[in-house]
């Protein structure tokens, strides 16, 4: 939403400042995970449990793993991630 209006040359400052407060909050909690770990996660593997969108259903919006993988792999964590109603089929399950 926020590249199609910028794109239409109608920028939303709200949705912007919003998208950019939670991209913050993941990188803090990547953070607290590396200082959990005692200030380092290269080479360690972390476990991430629950990857759908909310409880109690298999939507994959917005998952955890998608929030908090790419923080952690930078810093040089293994990913290993399960959630038993997690639908990952391209074209719904």
């Amino acid at each position: 939403m926020v590249r199609t209006a910028q794109d239409a040359g109608s920028p939303m400052k709200l949705v912007e400042a919003t998208v950019a407060v939670n991209d913050a909050r993941k990188k803090k909690m990547a953070d607290k995970v590396v200082a959990a770990l005692g200030g380092s996660v290269a080479g360690k593997t972390i476990g991430i449990l629950g990857l759908t969108f909310k409880p109690n259903t298999d939507d994959m919006r917005e998952r955890a793993l998608a929030r908090h993988r790419p923080g952690l792999q930078a810093k040089g964590a293994k990913i290993q991630a399960y959630d038993p109603r997690a639908c990952t089929r391209p074209r719904g399950c």
